[in-house]
């Protein structure tokens, strides 16, 4: 008999087969859409597209990714994670404050 364990890791979480992880975007990038890498327990890292108008919190999935068993074999899914740019230079801060204008102006509030 062999008994295997499994070490706790803080870049994944384990569902089931399903593999979890975070990854943190820009403001930006989650309006525009984006490619970033990351890292699975089966495949190293793979490129994954953010589709433009990316929610906070969403998730996507990468099919086959995650653990197998009897051949079977999850998914990894990746939260996203969108961060609020800090320490913005008064460029950044008149561009951003001109979006919301432009966006309330719009009625997209």
């Amino acid at each position: 008999y062999i008994t295997v364990k499994v070490e706790s890791d803080k870049r994944f979480t384990i569902n089931g087969l399903d593999v979890e992880s975070e990854v943190s975007i820009t403001p930006f990038d989650a309006v525009l859409g984006t490619f970033v890498e990351i890292e699975t327990v089966s495949q190293g890292t793979v490129s994954m597209k953010i589709p433009a108008g990316t929610s906070s919190s969403q998730k996507l999935k990468l099919r086959g990714l995650g653990l197998e068993k009897d051949g079977v074999i999850g998914d990894m899914i990746v939260s996203i994670k969108i961060d609020t740019p800090k320490n913005l230079s008064s460029e950044e801060l008149m561009l951003y404050k001109k979006l919301r204008d432009l966006s309330y102006a719009r009625g997209q509030n």
